[in-house]
């Protein structure tokens, strides 16, 4: 099983339908960050692909969504955060129990929070939080190389993972191959997302 499908807790049998990646800057996805996945079980009769784009519109730090079904027809969404650690101010670091990590973590339960309740989304949740540490794990399990691969790159590299099941080196060789097929050089983050573009088109998915 797939790192990251180990951990959505999703139900056996269960499947994953879409992938949809939120526009980024280089700068952002550039600093020290927590990645954080809240992954929802909807209530109700809802189109799972819709209901994670809806709420990651009111996530600021969203960078991605999943969508899928449950065996038993019902519907599931999980939103991807990426918050930085220098969106904490010194003032909140300087009293903040539990430190940075923790601060951010209320970050982005706050947004989920806020989202569901402005969009009425209802469901059980699922939380889970993720350091560069934490999403090197993998990748050096699989004998791939990535010490220079931000928590962003080190994700998206995941989220490939987890929707084609290949290996991990494979994707570590495509994201640093010499140059693409016009010769040209792309960044790290644009040739991942390509791949996820390419699996988001070729399983009738929103293009990610």
């Amino acid at each position: 099983m797939s790192f990251l499908g180990g951990r959505l807790e999703l139900a056996e049998g269960a499947r994953l339908t879409a992938i949809g990646l939120t526009p980024y800057s280089r700068e952002a996805i550039d600093t020290d960050a927590r990645v954080f996945m809240h992954r929802i079980r909807f209530d109700g009769d809802i189109e799972a692909v819709a209901a994670a784009e809806v709420l990651a519109v009111f996530v600021p730090a969203a960078i991605a969504t999943l969508a899928g079904t449950e065996p038993d027809g019902g519907a599931w969404g999980a939103v991807i955060q990426y918050v930085p650690e220098s969106d904490v101010s010194p003032a909140t670091r300087a009293v903040a129990t539990g430190g940075v990590p923790r601060v951010t973590r209320s970050i982005s339960d706050a947004a989920i929070r806020r989202a569901r309740s402005l969009t009425g989304m209802r469901g059980a949740v699922n939380a889970a939080t993720y350091s560069d540490i934490d999403l090197r794990i993998p990748y050096t399990e699989a004998g791939a190389k990535v010490a220079d691969w931000s928590a962003f790159d080190l994700m998206i590299g995941l989220l490939y993972q987890f929707a084609s099941n290949v290996d991990l080196d494979a994707v570590v060789a495509h994201a640093t191959s010499p140059g693409g097929p016009d010769g040209e050089q792309h960044p790290r983050a644009e040739r991942l997302r390509v791949l996820l573009r390419d699996w988001s088109a070729t399983n009738e998915g929103p293009r990610a």
